[in-house]
Parts: C-alpha cells; sequence; structure tokens
C-alpha cells in the first residue's frame, strides 16, 4: 500500500525508480559536481601567478608613492617622483610581466627544461648541461662584487 499526500501525489516518485536508476542519476551528478569543482580549483590554480594589475601594492625600497598604469592594451605606464622610484617600479613591473620568460630562461640555462615539457626537450637539457652554462654562471656570479 503506498500513502502519499493529497497536495503532491508524485512525492517519492523518484525513489520508484529501479535501483540501477538511481545510481546512475547519483553517479551521474556526482560526476557534474567533480568537473564542477575541479573547474573551479583550476581556475584558481591558473590565476593565481598571474600579476595584480589594478589595486594598491606596499613595496619596500619605495621612497615615495608610484603610479602604474596599463593602458587597453596592458602596457603599463609608470609616473614616480624619483629615478630611484621609476626605475624599481619598472623593474618590479618587467618582473611580474615577464616572469614566465625568466623562469623558462633559468630552467634552459640549467639544462632542466625536461621538468617543464617532458622527453621533448631532453635534447635540449643535454647540450645545455654540455656546455656547462649553468656552472659558468655560478663560477662568474662568485667573481662579482657586492
Amino acid at each position: 500500500m503506498r500513502v502519499t499526500s493529497a497536495s503532491d501525489p508524485d512525492r517519492d516518485r523518484f525513489r520508484d525508480w529501479p535501483t540501477p536508476a538511481r545510481y546512475t542519476v547519483y553517479t551521474v551528478a556526482g560526476v557534474v559536481l567533480l568537473l564542477v569543482l575541479a573547474l573551479i580549483a583550476g581556475l584558481i590554480v591558473v590565476r593565481r601567478p598571474l600579476p595584480q594589475t589594478t589595486g594598491d601594492l606596499r613595496l619596500r625600497g619605495l621612497d615615495d608613492t608610484v603610479q602604474v598604469r596599463r593602458d587597453g592594451l596592458g602596457v603599463p605606464q609608470i609616473y614616480a617622483g624619483t629615478s630611484h622610484d621609476l626605475f624599481y617600479a619598472q623593474g618590479f613591473v618587467q618582473a611580474q610581466d615577464r616572469f614566465w620568460q625568466m623562469d623558462y630562461r633559468r630552467h634552459l640555462s640549467a639544462g632542466r627544461l625536461s621538468e617543464l615539457f617532458g622527453a621533448r626537450t631532453l635534447s635540449s637539457d643535454m647540450t645545455a648541461r654540455t656546455l656547462g652554462w649553468y656552472r659558468t654562471a655560478e663560477r662568474e656570479y662568485q667573481l662579482v662584487s657586492a
């Protein structure tokens, strides 16, 4: 015997489905939920290393306020009261904008591109290690005065 509410006769209709059909619905709902969570996590991971181009930042080493404005193409325009602040801000902005390139070149010169790109860059890594670019840079760094 089945008793239902007079106001909602179809209330338990889903429970009347065969067990495999209900489990399929639960599985599909779970997969969709996992995909949505993975998409959100992916967006956070991808956007996190991007440079901050809006808002305020506090940097040690500046003597006064510096303004960095970007045009419609993202090209920075730096306004500062002293040449020290201007060049400091220029270095900071350039490091933000070119971090990927700097990291790529660091891996390239150390013969470690395969850490980023896999086996297809092994020949480049072997060449860089054979030429000893990283060892040479370390030796030259020791010769630089403070």
